[in-house]
């Protein structure tokens, strides 16, 4: 299974709403990784608002605690939203 998020990082979110879906999204990787094999799931993670941040790709080695390390560390870029992601 590949799971990828895409989240709004733009100043538009707001810092406590962006908390609000850091949490989410490590609560579902933190379920998934305990869920499945390592062998069975590839996650992913992708930050936009004035540019693109790729937190980390499909093609990443950490293990658990590195992943949810990555998430709880992901910081709160703000700028405007770029949904397409064109510079």
């Amino acid at each position: 299974m590949d799971v990828v998020f895409v989240i709004d990082g733009s100043g538009s979110i707001g810092s406590s709403n962006f908390q609000y879906a850091r949490t989410f999204i490590r609560d579902v990787f933190e379920y998934l990784m305990f869920s499945m094999s390592p062998h069975q799931l590839r996650l992913g993670l992708i930050q936009y608002g004035t540019s693109v941040y790729t937190m980390f790709d499909l093609n990443n080695r950490m293990d658990v605690n590195q992943i949810l390390t990555a998430v709880d560390r992901m910081p709160y870029y703000g700028g405007f939203t770029n949904t397409p992601g064109k510079p």
